[in-house]
């Protein structure tokens, strides 16, 4: 979801790169409910919309995403598993959730070391071309399938670093108002601390902000006993955004689109 996107980034910035002082110990949408989450950046939206009449356009793409994945190799334990499961009756078989297999630069081939990890147990298995001999393991780069020489266990851990060639970017531009509030029980950290994050966000828009004005910043509010009685500062920034979706080739039907923001939930207003 672009709007949730949008937060994220800011919450990132500013628990990182904005490097305000005193550290803030809690950015998000929740308000702080214990004395130890002060001073808090709570961040909402107070308005926002999808502008342009095609807000979101599809643009061709040539990156490798990077995918891990983790699979508990007990839960496709014995009885053998039914026909449409990614391990195979043998268990010498995995289809991984992603087809479309690259190297890290993208581009198309024989996958090595750099592209590839497999790990089985905790003990590494060598990527090779097929048959694959005990301790290593081919791979379909097309579906995502691997091979390997003996049955996988009953247990463990089946772990797979790997690329995947995308195949679309999506772009989706957001207008609207940031309500970024600071949250502590000290008055001059409230002060200090709205004006740093506000001055930080004007001056080095984080990535994706293609605009950002402030509106407005009111006063200092009472303690707020829903709050962790702590005092609170809020400044209202108007923002254009550009939110930037990539979506991969998948293997069968395991799942059809990969999204590289990592969505926050809402709270408050």
């Amino acid at each position: 979801m672009p709007e949730n996107a949008f937060l994220q980034v800011i919450a990132d910035f500013l628990r990182g790169p904005a490097g305000l002082t005193p550290a803030p110990a809690l950015v998000g949408p929740a308000l702080p409910a214990l004395p130890a989450e002060a001073p808090a950046i709570v961040l909402a939206l107070a308005d926002v919309e999808r502008i342009h009449s095609a807000s979101r356009t599809t643009e061709p793409s040539t990156e490798a995403l990077a995918r891990d994945e983790t699979i508990d190799l007990a839960a496709a334990a014995p009885p053998a598993p039914a026909e449409s499961a990614p391990i195979s009756a043998d268990r010498r078989e995995w289809l991984l959730a992603s087809g479309g297999l690259v190297r890290a630069d993208g581009t198309e081939g024989m996958l090595g070391a750099a592209d590839m990890t497999v790990r089985v147990a905790g003990e590494p298995f060598t990527l090779v071309r097929s048959p694959a001999r005990d301790g290593e393991v081919s791979v379909e780069a097309g579906n995502g399938r691997l091979r390997f020489a003996v049955p996988l266990p009953d247990a463990g851990l089946l772990r797979v670093s790997y690329f995947v060639a995308a195949t679309q970017r999506q772009v989706t531009w957001l207008r609207g108002t940031l309500l970024l509030s600071v949250h502590d029980r000290d008055a001059r950290i409230v002060e200090n601390l709205s004006v740093a994050a506000t001055r930080a966000l004007l001056r080095t828009p984080p990535n994706g902000v293609r605009e950002l004005t402030l509106e407005s910043l009111s006063a200092i509010g009472a303690p707020d006993p829903l709050a962790a009685q702590t005092r609170a500062r809020s400044a209202r920034l108007r923002f254009q955004f550009e939110h930037v979706e990539t979506t991969a080739a998948t293997s069968g039907d395991r799942i059809r689109s990969i999204p590289v923001a990592t969505p926050i939930g809402l709270r408050g207003g």
